[in-house]
């Protein structure tokens, strides 16, 4: 998610959704593949996505704000 969350794609916050739905279905579909399906690992990958999504945007803005100032002094 930190690189979706970085380039900033028209509807980037539903590639986070796409990521975490999808994530989702790998739980689902692991059962039937002799392994095991937990929730906690769901949520660790839904967290993961929201701390891409958070620092994705944490540095588009501290980076906005330096480039917009340099460009003002030109």
């Amino acid at each position: 998610m930190l690189p979706a969350a970085l380039r900033r794609p028209k509807h980037w916050l539903l590639y986070g959704l796409f990521f975490i739905v999808y994530s989702g279905v790998i739980e689902l579909v692991q059962p039937f593949v002799n392994r095991y399906g937990e929730w906690l690992d769901l949520l660790a990958n839904a967290t993961g996505v929201l701390l891409g999504a958070v620092i994705g945007t944490g540095i588009n803005f501290f980076t906005s704000g330096k480039t917009q100032s340099k460009t003002n002094r030109l």
